[in-house]
């Protein structure tokens, strides 16, 4: 019976994600609830603002360590292997950048 469920759920999410609708029959095992219409969001391809969905979303904690890391590494870099001069002017041409 579990498997028939596992199957029944599969070909519907199949369904779903082929862009079909969703079967009006509900699956045996759910007969005592009544079925919802399925509301799937199909993004406009025109609309640009669907690619930058991630950019306005906050930093957590493991963002501002691997910003952090990336930054202690380039600048350890720079320090190793050149000279105070060269450092400095990596340093304010990258404030610069910042800004």
């Amino acid at each position: 019976q579990m498997q028939q469920a596992y199957v029944q759920y599969m070909q519907q999410y199949m369904q779903m994600m082929m862009g079909g609708a969703m079967p009006q029959v509900p699956p045996s095992f759910m007969q005592a609830t009544p079925p919802r219409p399925a509301q799937v969001h199909v993004p406009d391809p025109n609309d640009n603002h669907a690619e930058n969905q991630g950019e306005d979303r906050p930093r957590d904690w493991l963002d501002w360590f691997y910003l952090s890391s990336r930054a202690l590494i380039f600048l350890t870099i720079v320090c190793f292997y050149s000279s105070p001069f060269r450092f400095m002017l990596v340093l304010v041409i990258g404030f610069a950048i910042y800004l």
